[in-house]
């Protein structure tokens, strides 16, 4: 089309149009009769239109002229006003009608001119989906979904193997003797959890983890031998073998066939539990082989670490704490423990010169896309050839918002780990108000005198039992900082938006909540829910962009990597180290990733710089 036309008429009666949508009949009722209806607040008579009709209705298009200033909302309020006049007074009913004549109205607005001022705005219109960058060159590892093995606390569903066993019983004796194993089995389970949670003083959620490890260990164990649930004792596939003789005897007694006979005890014990440490070692590498073969190597980890927590409660009362104050008695855990060691540095070698797949620059890019994203009120629909600028539910708003917002706060400051992010909750570890450094003393911002408020700052406050390392840096303050973004607005914008302006409301579904990231399609917290589902909802946003799944992890490696190529100082390094809550020899080991040649790059650059003193001679 070379030209605009100047009314309705022409643009709906032009082949171009007539031609290039599906439902014609469906859009003419809806233009011809309920927006014209709207338009002269004049109903037409009849169910249906006919010939005569439709060509006067069609003349009266010729009424409404078209320039630049085509408001599509203004003409679809119209639509919605001739339902109304033909007693469609809901949403549900004038919604198809409304659809229809929007794909007329859209065709009409993209048939415009551009202005440069509508180019900006089109630009600014982003499709929800829609990638900044290719990261799919990049090989990454794929997450294994194994079967779910774990044992549960149904004795109904252990009927069937023991009625082989014991086809003499009576199916409730069954169902009893089924109940019993478990209950044995559970019973050591929660004494676990008590003995966590009382002498460690363990938050729930780990000890948590920690037994749904063990009972999915415990679950592989039962079908793998092959045996049935009375014959699963926790006690005999973890073997707890006493590593001390109790037989005492006065000095003047002791003679040659007293210490004869202790010697062959403490050799028989020895090779007892020699053998039987080897045997669950040899258990344990089948479990790693076969139900986790696909699974990380930083996941075999975490199952080390509950099975030495685990071990460590069996073994609590024969440890003896004048031997080692660390189990250091006991061979199994020992064993578990250089099994660790070993999958540790396998991990750490897994890694090594891999160099990440994003610079912070581009992070910080996926960043402001996610900003463009939360400052739109409009947004493309995929649906229709031409439909664009439809209208952002608040609910849809959100999802952008707290994209961005989550983000940022991982990006625009040293990366923390990703706990701190999932569990952060206004007014205790998210506070806002304003901080004396001097004094120590914080006052939030509805304790301020007005004149006050304006200067409240947000902070991110951590006790030591909330970060994982609390108990070596202490409580922490971290002022977040209000970037100015260049364009009119601050980062302080988007926090109060999603914190005072219900939008973090609409996400959840008990309403208000003091959690500061929801799970859209449950409601849930993060803080309140498994915290898998906070990584993959970080991936989740890095992949609808860049199609690679980034994690939170990957995050701090980008960041300390980034830190090390600008050649800082240790005293530098350090504090920021000490801000990501790791020690600057803990951010080299696990977190940097630079290449040989970033590590070379600052060397090189001051070799250059010393063998330029040769040319002044």
């Amino acid at each position: 089309m070379n030209q605009p036309y100047p009314t309705l008429y022409e643009y709906f009666t032009s082949q171009e149009f007539q031609s290039s949508v599906s439902k014609i009949n469906c859009i003419n009722t809806s233009i011809l009769r309920f927006y014209l209806t709207g338009h002269k607040e004049k109903k037409v008579r009849g169910q249906r239109l006919t010939k005569k009709q439709i060509e006067t209705q069609l003349v009266k298009l010729k009424d409404i002229s078209v320039d630049q200033s085509f408001d599509i909302e203004y003409h679809l309020s119209l639509v919605e006003k001739g339902c109304k006049m033909y007693g469609k007074d809901t949403k549900a009913k004038m919604k198809a009608d409304i659809s229809y004549a929007r794909v007329f109205f859209e065709f009409v607005k993209n048939s415009l001119p551009v202005s440069s001022q509508g180019e900006e705005e089109a630009e600014f219109i982003l499709p929800y989906r829609q990638k900044i960058m290719d990261k799919s060159m990049y090989k990454q590892k794929s997450c294994s979904v194994n079967r779910q093995i774990i044992l549960e606390n149904k004795p109904y569903k252990f009927i069937n193997e023991l009625k082989d066993k014991y086809p003499h019983l009576s199916e409730q004796e069954l169902v009893d003797k089924s109940t019993e194993s478990l209950a044995e089995i559970f019973d050591i389970l929660n004494s676990f959890a008590e003995f966590r949670k009382n002498k460690e003083k363990l938050r729930d959620r780990t000890i948590n983890t920690n037994i749904d490890v063990v009972r999915r260990f415990f679950g592989w164990c039962k079908e793998e031998t092959e045996l049935t649930i009375d014959e699963l004792v926790i006690t005999k596939i973890i073997p707890v073998i006493d590593p001390y003789i109790n037989n005492y005897q006065d000095e003047d007694e002791l003679d040659d066939n007293f210490v004869t006979e202790l010697a062959k005890k403490e050799w028989l014990l020895k090779s007892k539990i020699n053998r039987k440490t080897k045997s669950f070692i040899k258990l344990l590498n089948r479990y790693f082989n076969t139900y986790m073969a696909e699974t990380t190597t930083g996941a075999k980890v975490l199952v080390c670490n509950a099975l030495i927590a685990f071990t460590k409660y069996l073994y609590h009362d024969i440890t003896d704490e004048d031997e080692g104050d660390d189990y250091q008695d006991i061979k199994l855990i020992n064993r578990l423990k250089a099994y660790r060691r070993n999958l540790e540095k396998d991990n750490c070698d897994e890694d090594d010169g891999i160099v990440p797949p994003f610079s912070r620059e581009e992070t910080i890019q996926v960043a402001m896309r996610l900003k463009k994203l939360a400052d739109q009120d409009y947004e493309y629909n995929s649906g229709y050839k031409y439909n664009r600028g439809n209208k952002l539910t608040k609910f849809s708003k959100a999802l952008h918002l707290q994209s961005f917002l989550l983000i940022g706060l991982m990006v625009f400051m040293p990366t923390d780990r990703s706990r701190t992010y999932r569990e952060l909750t206004f007014g205790k570890t998210l506070v806002y108000g304003l901080y004396n450094y001097e004094t120590a003393n914080f006052t939030p911002y509805d304790q301020l005198q007005k004149e006050e408020v304006t200067k409240s700052k947000y902070y991110i406050h951590l006790l030591p039992q909330q970060y994982k390392t609390g108990k070596t840096y202490g409580e922490f303050w971290y002022e977040i900082e209000n970037i100015d973004f260049g364009d009119g607005t601050f980062f302080y914008d988007y926090l109060n938006k999603w914190l005072f302006e219900g939008y973090r409301d609409v996400l959840a579904t008990a309403g208000k909540t003091d959690a500061v990231f929801i799970r859209s399609r449950s409601g849930i917290s993060f803080r309140d829910s498994n915290r898998s589902k906070f990584g993959s909802y970080v991936r989740s946003i890095f992949f609808r962009l860049t199609n690679y799944n980034l994690s939170p992890h990957s995050l701090r490696s980008i960041f300390v990597t980034y830190i090390n190529n600008l050649g800082l100082s240790d005293k530098e390094r350090e504090s920021i180290a000490y801000i990501m809550h790791h020690s600057k020899e803990m951010a080299d080991k696990v977190y940097n990733k630079q290449t040989s040649r970033e590590k070379m790059t600052i060397g090189v650059t001051f070799m250059k710089q010393e063998n330029s003193l040769f040319q002044a001679q």
